[in-house]
């Protein structure tokens, strides 16, 4: 099967994501990707079509010191050095 291979617009949207579902949803956005796209040099138009819009909000994200989430937050460890 041929390599995936992200444009830079499309790297740029994976590392800006919020991934709210954590790794699990990076995961499966990455085997959609690889099953069902046939051309396997992906940009950005087609990478959106793999992420909820609903969700998209690119980090930076703030985080208040002691708040988590229930949207697998707890998952990420928070603390007032970072």
């Amino acid at each position: 099967m041929p390599t995936v291979i992200l444009q830079a617009d499309a790297m740029k949207i994976l590392t800006e994501y919020r991934w709210p579902g954590n790794v699990r949803q990076l995961k499966n956005v990455t085997e959609q990707l690889s099953i069902l796209e046939r051309q396997k040099n992906i940009s950005a138009e087609v990478l959106l079509k793999y992420i909820p819009k609903e969700n998209f909000n690119p980090l930076p994200v703030l985080v208040k010191e002691g708040q988590r989430g229930n949207d697998f937050q707890n998952e990420i460890f928070y603390t007032k050095y970072f």
